[in-house]
């Protein structure tokens, strides 16, 4: 009898300890994470050709993704498929066609999610930036550079530049995210936790000089929308070809 009872007691302890389980699967379950269910996006394109684009379900593997993934209005937005991002994540990929409104409806388990964009022409986020030695045409301000595009054309270094700078406003309604900067050598950034209107920053602190055909140099400023939350990004190639966006 006593034996009995050892063995109910055990039998009780091992059900309550496996009735956790539901909850740790809960905490794993809320680590999913959704995109916004309402985002803009600024369509690039100066000829008007289709773009594409990815919005990321965080951590949702691959192989448990996304399940009738849908497009409300296929004349702006069309779906391409999924992707892995690591081992976490899963990404819906899709091409704005035109300027709209769309919205993405897919489902996961038995709910059914959406993420309504809309698509938006277009507008420089620059007030004005300059980056020490370089030049367009005459002019120090590079705000031309992108004002139909986030990716300017190929930029001509005839100096040596050293200790070179970067100073960049941005307009009313947006806020600079990150700069980041490129060459061959180094690949570095600095990150604004609190978006800012304006930065300074020393570039290629490691070499402290750019010079002109040294392979290349590609400086990116990322803003963010104070409104809408959306993001642009300003791209400078300094003796390097444009990248394709």
């Amino acid at each position: 009898m006593k034996l009995t009872k050892k063995l109910i007691v055990a039998f009780l302890t091992l059900a309550l300890t496996l009735g956790c389980i539901p909850y740790t699967t809960t905490e794993v379950q809320a680590a999913l994470q959704l995109p916004p269910s309402k985002m803009t996006l600024y369509f690039t394109s100066t000829s008007n050709k289709p773009f594409g684009y990815g919005i990321t379900i965080a951590g949702q593997p691959i192989d448990e993704h996304a399940s009738n993934i849908k497009s409300t209005n296929k004349n702006v937005l069309e779906i391409d498929g999924l992707e892995a991002n690591g081992y976490d994540d899963t990404i819906i990929l899709f091409t704005v066609k035109k300027l709209g409104t769309a919205a993405i409806t897919y489902t996961i388990g038995d709910k059914k999610y959406q993420t309504k964009i809309q698509v938006k022409k277009y507008t420089n986020p620059v007030k004005s930036v300059t980056i020490t030695g370089i030049k367009n045409g005459k002019s120090s301000n590079l705000v031309g550079l992108t004002n139909k595009n986030t990716n300017s054309k190929k930029i001509a270094l005839k100096k040596t530049v050293s200790d070179p700078k970067i100073q960049v406003t941005a307009k009313k309604g947006w806020k600079i995210m990150q700069i980041l900067y490129k060459s061959k050598t180094e690949d570095n950034f600095k990150y604004y936790e609190k978006p800012v209107s304006k930065a300074t920053l020393n570039i290629f602190p490691k070499s402290k000089l750019i010079k002109p055909k040294a392979g290349g140099y590609r400086i990116t400023v990322v803003y963010t929308n104070t409104k809408n939350k959306a993001t642009l990004s300003s791209v400078y190639n300094i003796d390097t070809k444009p990248e394709n966006f």
